[in-house]
């Protein structure tokens, strides 16, 4: 029989299994480059501070050390904070895309989300929008 206390480890660790922080667009490899020859792998990671004083993530931290371990123990991770995010996924803040002249070369850049640039094309696509429309419609 389970103790209590081994209930909720356990209970704390499905979760972290479960978690989408451990899949999909959470975990995004960029190009190779020489200081990073298998790509920089880009984490979305929440941590917290528990109350009785451990801080925890939301990515499993086994996951984390399985991808520190890549490359000869030499696998360069980036954790960037996702609190702020709905999903709470990388992928909605950014992306990695390759150069489209010489997509073979290794050489790309990261596309970086920008919601007020987001902001600025919604308003500007509403004002096209209306101004389209008859004055009758306007009005409503």
């Amino acid at each position: 029989m389970m103790t209590k206390d081994e209930v909720g480890r356990l209970e704390e660790r499905l979760h972290l299994w479960h978690s989408s922080h451990n899949y999909g667009g959470n975990i995004e490899v960029g190009p190779p480059t020489k200081s990073a020859p298998a790509g920089v792998v880009v984490v979305g990671n929440v941590t917290t501070r528990r109350p009785d004083g451990p801080s925890v993530t939301d990515m499993d931290p086994d996951l984390l050390s399985f991808l520190r371990g890549q490359f000869r123990g030499r696998q360069d991770i980036l954790e960037v904070d996702t609190s702020w995010l709905d999903v709470g996924h990388v992928d909605e803040m950014l992306a990695f895309v390759p150069d489209l002249k010489d997509p073979h070369n290794g050489l790309g850049t990261v596309l970086r989300a920008s919601p007020l640039v987001a902001q600025k094309i919604f308003e500007q696509a509403a004002k096209e929008f209306y101004a389209g429309l008859s004055a009758r419609r306007q009005r409503i």
